[in-house]
């Protein structure tokens, strides 16, 4: 699945490894009271992309990652990581192309008292 793909990826990004080690979770499986800072994920919408022709063999995703850390200054870190990692990502026959589609500073989560920062990514990958 792409998702594993994505977390492949960040978790070997150097920068983004050093802050969040293996700590990034599907946001329906996130542990609680995990250790900081840590990611959690979400597909929010997929579209096989097909044209009168027929099937392009593609399928265009967004994801939304949120970045949580007990400082804004720790959750801002670990998004521009995240930004950094997927801004235009290529992987052969995996993914086509990535791109971001926005990035926000998230308010104080009430339920974990932590600071939030949000990163919105576009994916075009291989229909598989």
């Amino acid at each position: 699945m792409i998702e594993e793909q994505i977390v492949a990826r960040l978790r070997a990004w150097p920068g983004l490894s050093a802050l969040v080690g293996t700590r990034i979770y599907p946001a329906a499986a996130a542990p609680q009271n995990v250790q900081t800072p840590y990611i959690v994920y979400e597909r929010r919408d997929s579209e096989r992309v097909s044209t009168f022709a027929g099937d392009a063999g593609l399928v265009d995703l967004s994801f939304m990652l949120e970045c949580f850390d007990v400082t804004r200054t720790g959750a801002n870190a670990v998004r521009r990581e995240v930004r950094l990692a997927l801004q235009r990502w290529k992987s052969p026959g995996i993914v086509r192309d990535s791109y971001i589609l926005s990035e926000a500073d998230g308010p104080l989560d009430e339920k974990t008292r932590r600071f939030r920062g949000d990163v919105a990514v576009r994916v075009w990958a291989e229909d598989i």
